[in-house]
């Protein structure tokens, strides 16, 4: 008698292998002076532990800068919101990193991501 062995794929996601923004970290601390004002480094860590993530959206009305960010890392849409990466995708323990330069740490939040189970 021949047995078989099946494999099924474990998922350890947040959510049956679905992740969202709740997966996705946001820390920044102050890291120098820029132009007489501070520049704080922002990294965007993907904490999914079973899916990529893509296409970005973090809420950043008001955001303000004395030091340029590249569009591709950051790119402000109107209506408040920013694309993160180009909308490329994150890995996990792969964190998308950028600085700015600003009186004041400014409070970046996730507010849509796409899941690439």
């Amino acid at each position: 008698m021949q047995h078989q062995l099946f494999l099924y794929p474990l998922s350890v996601g947040t959510s049956m292998g679905e992740c969202g923004t709740s997966d996705i970290s946001i820390t920044q601390q102050m890291v120098n002076v820029y132009q007489g004002v501070d520049e704080y480094e922002v990294e965007i860590q993907n904490n999914c532990l079973s899916c990529g993530l893509s296409n970005l959206i973090l809420g950043c009305g008001g955001f303000q800068t004395v030091e340029s960010v590249p569009s591709v890392i950051l790119q402000q849409l109107g209506s408040g919101d920013c694309l993160i990466n180009g909308g490329d995708f994150i890995a996990r323990g792969i964190p998308v990193r950028f600085r700015y330069a600003w009186q004041t740490p400014f409070t970046f939040t996730a507010k849509k991501v796409d899941s690439n189970c």
